[in-house]
């Protein structure tokens, strides 16, 4: 008998006419080809390792097999590991602020640069209110107040742009008296109670939108004689009060809308 090279269990023998045979005596197994000696188990990557509770064994041939002893369950299958649970992804960091080119004013031109130098930033490595609003929300330029001023070459003129929390403090700095923010939504049709007789109403047919009407009052407001007014907006299908910077308490107490 020999066991020499053989899987743990397994001998070799010699039959009467000088064969060699495998027997496995723990198993009773008997056979004419030798036994292959079972690889070593690979040592598991630490990804690999297994799940808490199981543990790896080999059976009297060689065989890995794994237990849970809490369950009492078998499997030949080695049992996959929880994933591990992804690290939070970090907090995006705060960006330098949104520009957009709908967060502009047309300043005019040289003529009018006197309104506003001096008081809002020129930024002059652009001649493109597009270009420098990517340019400012990207942080290649910077504006530390929130808002500055362009010249664009297309249009010939000076643009006011601000940073999407800044249109008040642009604007002041601009000495822009009107904005879309000194807005009051009255209500749809049927709410002229509110207004008639009490506040200037414009031309429906040329003033139908809040910032293009902001933008014609600001370049000339002198046919709105009290300082505030009122327009149907089309897009938000309401009257709204308009009011120049100053005039708000006024504008409201008049059109009965004071808190």
């Amino acid at each position: 008998m020999s066991t020499d090279g053989l899987p743990d269990g397994w001998a070799a023998y010699n039959d009467a006419e000088g064969r060699t045979f495998y027997h496995n005596a723990a198993t009773g197994e008997t056979q004419w080809e030798a036994p292959a000696a079972a690889p070593a188990p690979a040592a598991p990557a630490a990804s690999d390792a297994l799940p808490e509770g199981w543990t790896e064994h080999q059976d009297d041939q060689g065989r890995t097999f794994y237990y849970q002893a809490a369950s009492g369950q078998t499997t030949w299958d080695r049992p996959a590991a929880p994933a591990a649970a992804a690290a939070p992804a970090p907090a995006p960091a705060a960006g330098p602020g949104q520009w957009s080119t709908s967060q502009a004013f047309d300043l005019g031109g040289d003529g009018e640069r006197y309104t506003w130098e001096g008081r809002v930033q020129l930024i002059d490595a652009y001649t493109s209110v597009a270009q420098c609003c990517d340019a400012l929300t990207a942080g290649l330029v910077s504006a530390p107040a929130g808002f500055c001023c362009v010249y664009s070459s297309r249009k010939q003129s000076y643009w006011l742009l601000w940073r999407d929390d800044k249109e008040a403090d642009a604007k002041a700095a601009a000495s822009v008296a009107w904005s879309s923010l000194n807005c009051f939504e009255i209500g749809p049709l049927g709410s002229e109670s509110h207004f008639h007789g009490k506040a200037q109403m414009l031309d429906h047919q040329v003033h139908n939108d809040v910032d293009k009407t902001v933008d014609a009052l600001n370049k000339d407001d002198s046919s709105v004689p009290y300082g505030f007014c009122v327009i149907y907006d089309l897009v938000k299908t309401k009257y709204c009060l308009l009011w120049k910077e100053g005039k708000q308490k006024i504008a409201l107490e008049t059109c009965g809308l004071s808190n």
